[in-house]
């Protein structure tokens, strides 16, 4: 005998029962969680960073290190921020060795980006070579920002 209970959706079947609406609210519950979990991460990174002095790199990286660094558990935020921090690290690194080769600067973040990627697939790596890739153009390409006082500058506002 099959019938639906508008109440509650309840479809029974043969002695079988299953409440979809009770998947809605779990999934729901969890969506919920995980929001304002990142709200309160983003609020309190931007509030740090207001603290410390504004800038828009500054803001962008804060940003991007808060809602990344949300994980369903402990564990998955540490790995999270260990990722970023690790990511900006290799791009910042990456970036002052070409700088020292002197390349061209769209050849040089062809090059950086290229090695990045490779790495990253030859390792194994299941990250995505985002934030590498991100602060090696942001070095390669502005002749204006310094080099090393930049990437430490990111590690702060990632980490």
């Amino acid at each position: 005998m099959r019938y639906y209970n508008r109440h509650f959706k309840t479809v029974k079947q043969a002695g079988e029962k299953r409440l979809s609406w009770w998947w809605g609210c779990v999934i729901l519950s969890a969506a919920k969680g995980k929001l304002i979990h990142t709200c309160v991460a983003v609020t309190l990174s931007l509030m740090v960073v207001e603290y410390y002095g504004a800038s828009t790199a500054k803001v962008v990286f804060a940003t991007i290190g808060a809602i990344s660094a949300v994980g369903p558990t402990f564990t998955a935020s540490l790995l999270a921020c260990m990722t970023q921090i690790c990511g900006v690290t290799v791009g910042a690194l990456l970036a002052m060795a070409l700088m020292a080769l002197h390349p061209p600067g769209i050849v040089g973040v062809g090059i950086g980006i290229i090695v990045i990627i490779t790495s990253y697939h030859h390792l194994k790596l299941k990250l995505v070579p985002v934030l590498p890739c991100l602060v090696l153009v942001n070095i390669c390409l502005n002749p204006q920002v310094e080099a090393v006082s930049y990437s430490l500058g990111r590690i702060w506002d990632t980490a």
